[in-house]
């Protein structure tokens, strides 16, 4: 069988790892992948090539495809606010939901990817942490809002929730 180079990709970092389908084990020598995404032992494709199994990483995966979280943590004038604004992107080929800052933020704004969303929240990190009654009045605490607006960022950014787990992150 004869493919065009053009059509072949010798070697170079996968995100993921490659498994000799003969003996089970991980293939760590020369490998070339052809147009329809397979791989093959050595740098070139013949009726003799021998196929390997491609075993993705979804962490290296994510990286590959410049989708890496980031660790973000409001200011002294967030605090003074009582409000801290988070930036979240989505990227629908690998169904991940992550945290950027917001010069990342306004860069997938800008480039306008069918393939990822954006969502700004506001996370309150100011006031009483829970609930309280005051005379008959229900005040909700910060835990309480902030659960409120996980519910409905789960609503525009499906997966979210799995990213905002804790309700009183950064409350003062």
């Amino acid at each position: 069988m004869y493919i065009p180079k053009i059509k072949l990709k010798i070697g170079g970092k996968i995100p993921g790892k490659l498994l000799d389908l003969k003996s089970g084990r991980q293939f760590l020598g020369k490998f070339v992948q052809d147009h329809t995404g397979k791989f093959f032992k050595g740098e070139r494709v013949t009726s003799k090539s021998e196929e390997l199994e491609f075993v993705p990483d979804a962490a290296k995966a994510s990286e590959a495809l410049g989708f890496k979280h980031m660790y973000v943590s409001p200011t002294a004038q967030d605090y003074t606010k009582g409000i801290f604004i988070r930036y979240f992107l989505k990227d629908a080929r690998i169904d991940r939901v992550i945290e950027v800052d917001r010069k990342n933020y306004l860069l997938e704004v800008k480039a306008k990817k069918n393939y990822r969303k954006t969502l700004k929240i506001q996370w309150f990190v100011k006031g009483p942490v829970e609930d309280q009654i005051v005379g008959e009045y229900l005040y909700p605490g910060a835990s309480s809002r902030n659960q409120d607006v996980i519910n409905q960022s789960e609503k525009v950014l499906p997966g979210i929730g799995n990213l905002l787990r804790d309700t009183k992150q950064f409350v003062v």
